[in-house]
Order: structure tokens, then C-alpha cells, then sequence
């Protein structure tokens, strides 16, 4: 029998790690000891290798999933304390100098308000997978958020309708806590296991086509998600695997724990028995279907009684009256604050571009929703000759010219000022812009804002871009800016536009700091 590759880690004679009884022992030793005790175990001698590979990673997700309950319940009962004594020092020091008092009973009808939601919210949280299955980073976030955001609401509604009088500071704190606890315990959690091993999960990748290489690109940048593609296998491999026991035979081979499967259409349909195989056998597994360029968060199933059939519904939230207003009155609340933030600024740099004599602000002809065309604002960056420039530099440098070609953009742009170098790679150049989103030409979030004349590079994706406002940031920004070629920029703002929602939106904005940040970003 093959040895098991996952056993051959521990020896036989492995030392065994005791939790001692009668003397003191302190919390983060306590919890490194059960740790190793609950690592230990998966390694114990068993009879069947093939069987055992599998009990392990049944151990490591009841494991990593009891770890982040426990987290939650503590970022729980942090929440509120830590809400309480904030609320308290807030309107005891710096607000209204009085507060009720934390043991009256009001305050005991908060907490237990907040306890009875958080609880609910934590139950929610599992029906989602949250402790029995590896999630999305950014879709286990947006869950976190959303009981957040309805156990405030939730929380204030109930204190109404007990004719109480609720601290609405300390609801907001609790609250706005909870959300921000939970993601920094579970952070400060998922390093503890990986540290002990109990985080990573190999996986067998099946396929070799276009779906199998998106699905590759995606785990791997998936960190948070905890799974390490082993090995990727061709689907003609498969032709092995139809025999009883194989599936499990062949992922102990590997030192794999779970298997994604990301077939082609065609071989879907090829590889029917070894399919069935694998489902008899019970093996933890997902599936990646084979619809790129398809909507996919978008998509609600819908399953017929006694049928292998599954139906998936497709609803463009974009052409939804309630969606669009939100995302419009989301643009409008962020940029009004964000003009009046940076108004300062503004002017600043108004003045310091102004000193060549030229303009403080450019505006260019770029295509928008439903293909008009609009003055896209921004501070100009360039000399006030650049077209002129551009067209002398290209014809005199090949090299510059296909670079032009492929990205519509070059990195060492002669056209551009030593400042407009500066507000370039801060992004500080489009600031102007947010005039755009109140007057309704752009958005915050969205496509790049193309030229006229650019439409050919979209082919039949254009029907996509002209479908929602170009942005002031977008998925093309946050996902390698300027190392990516034309034609993955499209693929992005594409898949944008299928797959919108305000929370998609959100994360971007979030993501798009980060990568402001970054210095060799944006050219």
C-alpha cells in the first residue's frame, strides 16, 4: 500500500503534547497547546492511507472552523464592552459630559439586544458557510458587513418598540466593532493555523483549458481562502479514474485533499463516468463551470424535483430602477463630501500647474453611457503643445509607437511636465473629475473612460462599456493598471458591467488606496 504522504510528516514515535494538569498555564500558551494537540492528532496511525487523507481535511475545516467561531464570539463580546466604555468616555469627556450608567437597566437592555442579534448574526454567518467551508476573502467581507449594518438597524428598531431610549452612539460603536473585529480576529486567526498547519489545503486542479487557467489565477490570488493548487492535471487523466476507489487512490498519489474540477464544455461531457466516480466516492470537491465571459455573480440557481437539472437565472442588476439609484446617490454622497474635502487641494495644485501660462484644468472628448460623448475634466499634466509632440515622438521612436499600440499609453511620455509626472502617479490629475459624477457623466466606480475612436478595440464589448458611466477608478486600476495590455482591460470592464453591485463598488474603492499607493502603478 502506498505510504501515506500526509502521515509521513510525523514518526511512529512522535513526541505527544500533554496539556498539564495543577499548574498555572497561561492563555496564549493554553491555545498553542491545543493547537499542536489538534495538528498531532491528524497524523495518527490509521489502516486505510486513502481513507485517512480525507479524515484529515475533514479535521483541518472542523478545526479552522471552530477557531474562527471562537474568534467571532470574542470579537462579539469585545464589541459590546469595548461599544459601552467608548460610548461612556466619548459623552463623558468630549460630548455631553453625562451618560447613563452601564449596569442601569437600559444599558443591560442594550447588551442583551446586542447579544441576541450578534448571536443571530453569527448563526447567519454559518447557514453561509462561514465555519464549514473555505469562502472568497471579499465575499465572506460583504457577508460581515451586511449583519453588521442589519443588527444596527435591527438593534435600534427593537429598542423603538421597548420605548426605550438607546444610545445611539453606542450603537454605532458596537456595531461598527463588531464588523471591524471580526475581520481582525479572523485575520489574526487564519495566521495562528497556517503557522500549525491548519490552514492550507493542497488541491488537485482538473483541466487545462481557459477555464482551468482562470480558475488557477483566482485561487492563487485568493490567499485568505487557504487552498494551494498541488498539482493541475489534464482531463484526459480522468479516462483512469472511472474504477471504485481510484478518485481517493489518486489524490493520496498527489498529497491532495480536494479537487476543483474546471473542465471544458466538451470534456464535460466526455468524462461523464469518471465524473460519477468521484461523486459516489464523496470526495471534497468544487466545481468551476466552463461559462467565461458569462455573468456570474449575478446568477440565482433554481433545481427541478428529481432532476439532474440545475437552472441559473440571470439578473442584470444594472437595468433594476432601486440598483441604479442606489449606485447613483452612492456617487453623489462620496462625491460631494470628497469635493469639499479636497477643495484645499484643489487649489493648490490649481496654481502650481498654472505657472508654465497655461491652463490649470484639460478637458479631452471621452465616450460615456449610451456612447456620448462629454468633457472629461482633469488637471493637465502635459505641455500645453502635446498632441504635437506626441505625433513628432511616435513617428521618429517604432518602439514607442507599438507601445502606444498596445496599451494607448506610454511610460516615459515626453509630453508631460515634471509636476504632471507628480499628480500622474498620484492619481492627483483626476481630482477634476468628480465634477463628472455630479453632473452625471461619470461615476466613482466603472470603465476607464475611453477615447473616440477606441471603440474598435472592444469589438462586441462595447455593448458593455456604453451599458454603464465610466469611472474614476475601476477594476482595471486595481487589478495591475498599467501591466496590463488593451485587451485584458477590456476583459475587466466587461466583466464589470455583468457583474455590478453596490458592494463591488465598495471593494474596489477600498482596493483602490492600496494600489495609489503602489509607485510603479500608474504612468
Amino acid at each position: 500500500m502506498a505510504q501515506n504522504p500526509l502521515k509521513s510528516k510525523l514518526g511512529e514515535d512522535a513526541p505527544q503534547t500533554a496539556i498539564p494538569h495543577g499548574q498555572d498555564v497561561s492563555f496564549p500558551d493554553m491555545i498553542g497547546r491545543v493547537v499542536t494537540l489538534a495538528r498531532d492528532a491528524r497524523y495518527r496511525d490509521g489502516t486505510d492511507d486513502t481513507s485517512q487523507i480525507f479524515q484529515d481535511f475533514a479535521a483541518v475545516i472542523r478545526t479552522s472552523g471552530r477557531m474562527l467561531l471562537a474568534s467571532d464570539i470574542l470579537a462579539l463580546i469585545s464589541a459590546s464592552i469595548l461599544g459601552g466604555f467608548g460610548a461612556w468616555a466619548l459623552n463623558m469627556y468630549a460630548l455631553t459630559g453625562s451618560f447613563q450608567s452601564l449596569t442601569s437597566p437600559y444599558s443591560v437592555q442594550e447588551f442583551v439586544v446586542f447579544f441576541g442579534l450578534g448571536a443571530m448574526a453569527l448563526l447567519w454567518l454559518d447557514t453561509k458557510g462561514h465555519y464549514r467551508q473555505r469562502l472568497p476573502y471579499w465575499e465572506t467581507v460583504g457577508h460581515i458587513m451586511t449583519v453588521a449594518m442589519v443588527g444596527f438597524v435591527a438593534a435600534g428598531f427593537v429598542q423603538f418598540a421597548a420605548k426605550n431610549a438607546p444610545s445611539r452612539l453606542w450603537l454605532g460603536l458596537s456595531w461598527s466593532l463588531f464588523a471591524i473585529l471580526l475581520l481582525m480576529g479572523r485575520a489574526l486567526t487564519r495566521r495562528l493555523l497556517d503557522a500549525n498547519g491548519l490552514w492550507q489545503v493542497p488541491a488537485l486542479l482538473v483541466g487545462e483549458g481557459p477555464t482551468a487557467q482562470a480558475a488557477r489565477n483566482a485561487l492563487t490570488r485568493d490567499h485568505e481562502m487557504g487552498f494551494k493548487i498541488v498539482e493541475q492535471i489534464p482531463s484526459a487523466v480522468l479516462d483512469e479514474l472511472k474504477k471504485p476507489h481510484a478518485w481517493r487512490r489518486f489524490l493520496t498519489a498527489h498529497g491532495a485533499r480536494y479537487v476543483f474540477l474546471a473542465l471544458e464544455g466538451g470534456e464535460l461531457e466526455k468524462q461523464q463516468a469518471s465524473l460519477k466516480a468521484m461523486t459516489r466516492e464523496r470526495l471534497p470537491c468544487s466545481i468551476v463551470p466552463p461559462w467565461l465571459g458569462l455573468p456570474s455573480s449575478t446568477l440565482s440557481p433554481h433545481h427541478f424535483m428529481m432532476h439532474d437539472v440545475m437552472l441559473l437565472h440571470d439578473t442584470n442588476r444594472l437595468t433594476l430602477p432601486l440598483p441604479r439609484f442606489l449606485k447613483r446617490s452612492f456617487d453623489i454622497v462620496l462625491a460631494s463630501a470628497g469635493l469639499v474635502v479636497t477643495l484645499p487641494l484643489f487649489a493648490i495644485v490649481a496654481l502650481i500647474v498654472r505657472r508654465d501660462g497655461g491652463p490649470a484644468f484639460f478637458r479631452q472628448q471621452r465616450v460615456g453611457k449610451k456612447g456620448a460623448i462629454f468633457s472629461c475634466y482633469k488637471f493637465r499634466s502635459m505641455r500645453v503643445d502635446a498632441e504635437e509632440i506626441l505625433r513628432q515622438f511616435l513617428e521618429h521612436n517604432p518602439e514607442s509607437a507599438a507601445e502606444w499600440n498596445e496599451f494607448q499609453k506610454l511610460r516615459n511620455d515626453v509630453r508631460i511636465t515634471k509636476f504632471g509626472d507628480f499628480i500622474r502617479r498620484t492619481s492627483l490629475d483626476e481630482l477634476p473629475q468628480l465634477i463628472n459624477v455630479l453632473k452625471g457623466e461619470m461615476s466613482l466606480v466603472g470603465p476607464r473612460p475611453m477615447m473616440p475612436g477606441q471603440e474598435s478595440y472592444y469589438g462586441d464589448d462595447f455593448m458593455y462599456y456604453e451599458s454603464v458611466r465610466p469611472g474614476i477608478t475601476g477594476p482595471w486600476q486595481v487589478s495591475g493598471r498599467n501591466k496590463l495590455p488593451f485587451r485584458e482591460r477590456v476583459a475587466l470592464e466587461s466583466w464589470y458591467a455583468r457583474n455590478w453591485s453596490l458592494w463591488m463598488d465598495i471593494v474596489i474603492l477600498l482596493k483602490t488606496v492600496p494600489t495609489l499607493l503602489k509607485k510603479d502603478q500608474a504612468f
